[in-house]
């Protein structure tokens, strides 16, 4: 019975195992050998026998590496081909460029925006709709930013007696959003308007007057009183009782509402280590535990009582004046004491 050398080795000695622990060329080498050996008993396969076989199995494996260089050819150039296509496509898709003229409002200052600066900034496309370049407007509003924000620096106000004095802002001063500024520019473009206002993240905007707005809660220490203005009307003139002079004093300078409460119940440590409990009906806080609230225990303010029997620290109101205070500030309304 004749044996094929290699059939006879793949089958009797666990062939797929063994081909295994070969590289695909060597496995297709190894099998066509087999088929070559047709005739060739196991003890006498010559080696001229063994040298056609690998010759065969070089050519096989020749062209096999042949037609796959071919096929990623032609795929390469396919791809090539679709890439041309869908760049085309994008390129028409992006539509004209489409400048625009626009006055960004700080106040009554104006930054212009004309058609040359805003090259690149927005495309239309054949449906009318338009592609912004959000990256580029970016840039802009932080450039804006850079410039007028005013956090933890300094704040000229005039007071109600048109002194003017220049105060350090702590938690108080505008600071820009960037994000929602090109929102707003992009919409008030889009309607056709050229006025854009810019959005701010602490709710207090950009003012040239007292840098704090029109809108604002003023003390005077010296004075004991509190002046309330709303959209740059004064609307409410009250005798107040500050923090005790030398002792417990109101803190100066120029801060905003943090967040109020009504009611609420007043808990602290006195300079002295003792902790105390006040009920009040309206709480107004504009800086840490200091703030601005009514004190029915108290039947006189203004004067001189903040010099012998003051507060803790917080500007006591009467009832009447702490509730209108109140309803009309917001957290972000400046408070300004000096």
């Amino acid at each position: 019975m004749h044996y094929n050398v290699l059939a006879y080795f793949y089958s009797g000695y666990g062939g797929n195992k063994v081909l295994s622990l070969f590289g695909r060329k060597t496995q297709t080498a190894l099998l066509i050998l087999a088929v070559l050996a047709v005739n060739v008993k196991p003890a006498y396969a010559t080696t001229d026998t063994i040298l056609a076989g690998q010759g065969a199995a070089e050519q096989f494996i020749t062209e096999t590496e042949a037609d796959q260089t071919q096929d990623r050819t032609e795929t390469e150039a396919g791809m090539e081909e679709t890439e041309e296509a869908v760049s085309e496509v994008v390129k028409e898709d992006l539509g004209e460029d489409a400048p625009f003229r626009a006055n960004i409002r700080f106040d009554r200052e104006f930054e212009e925006l004309t058609t040359e600066d805003t090259v690149g900034w927005r495309r239309v496309k054949k449906d009318g709709t338009y592609i912004w370049n959000e990256e580029k407007i970016s840039e802009f509003f932080q450039e804006l930013k850079e410039k007028y924000d005013t956090p933890y620096g300094q704040v000229q106000f005039t007071t109600h007696d048109g002194i003017k004095k220049l105060f350090k802002s702590d938690n108080c001063g505008w600071h820009l959003n960037v994000a929602m500024s090109v929102s707003n520019l992009e919409y008030a473009i889009e309607k056709g308007d050229v006025t854009v206002d810019p959005a701010w993240n602490s709710g207090l905007v950009y003012s040239q007057d007292n840098g704090v707005g029109n809108t604002y809660v003023e003390v005077s220490l010296d004075e004991q009183k509190v002046y309330l203005y709303e959209k740059g009307v004064n609307t409410l003139t009250t005798e107040c009782v500050s923090g005790t002079k030398d002792y417990s004093d109101t803190r100066k300078g120029v801060f905003q509402v943090q967040y109020k409460a009504s009611p609420s119940v007043l808990k602290d440590v006195d300079k002295n280590g003792n902790k105390y409990e006040q009920p009040v009906d309206y709480w107004v806080c504009f800086n840490g535990s200091q703030g601005l609230h009514d004190a029915d225990w108290r039947s006189d303010f203004g004067g001189d009582y903040y010099k012998t029997w003051g507060s803790h620290g917080c500007v006591n109101l009467p009832d009447e004046a702490a509730q209108k205070i109140y309803k009309a500030v917001h957290v972000y309304t400046p408070v300004i004491v000096y």
